[in-house]
C-alpha cells in the first residue's frame, strides 16, 4: 500500500487529503478461440489483462507543511498575482493612452471654439444690418 497526500486549492481556500491507495486488481489473460472453419489446427489466442483497478479511500485531514512547501506556495501566488496586477498595469495604460488622445483633441475644438468667440466679439459679424430680418424679403 502507498499514502496518498492531495492538496487542493479552491479559491481562497486550501484543503488536504490524506489516505491510502489499495491494491491493484487486474484481470487474468484470457484465451480465445480463433480457429477458422477451414484450418486442420486448432488457434488459440491469449489476451492480455487489459483493465486495471486502483480504489483509494481520502478523508480531509488538517494541513500540516513544512516552511520549504509554504514558502514556494506563497512565491507562486506572488507570482501569479504580479502576472495579473502587470496584465492591469498595461491594460490602464492603453486606456490612459486613449483618454490622453481624446483630451488634447477636445483641446483643440475648445481652442477653436474659444478664438471663434474671440473673433466674433471682437469684429461682430459680417452681415451686420439694422434689421436681420431684410435678407429674407
Amino acid at each position: 500500500m502507498k499514502n496518498v497526500n492531495v492538496i487542493v486549492f479552491l479559491g481562497d481556500e486550501m484543503k488536504s487529503y490524506g489516505g491510502y491507495l489499495a491494491d491493484w486488481q487486474t484481470e487474468g489473460a484470457r484465451e480465445l478461440d480463433a480457429t477458422l472453419l477451414e484450418d486442420c489446427h486448432r488457434q488459440i489466442i491469449t489476451i492480455p489483462p487489459t483493465r486495471a483497478k486502483a480504489v483509494v479511500e481520502l478523508q480531509q485531514q488538517i494541513i500540516e507543511l513544512d516552511p520549504t512547501t509554504m514558502k514556494r506556495i506563497a512565491m507562486f501566488n506572488l507570482e501569479k498575482e504580479n502576472e495579473k496586477l502587470l496584465f492591469e498595469i498595461e491594460q490602464n495604460k492603453k486606456k490612459i493612452e486613449g483618454l490622453k488622445g481624446e483630451y488634447e483633441e477636445l483641446l483643440k475644438r475648445l481652442e477653436t471654439i474659444s478664438q471663434i468667440g474671440k473673433d466674433i466679439w471682437e469684429n461682430g459679424t459680417e452681415n451686420e444690418s439694422e434689421n436681420e430680418y431684410d435678407d429674407y424679403d
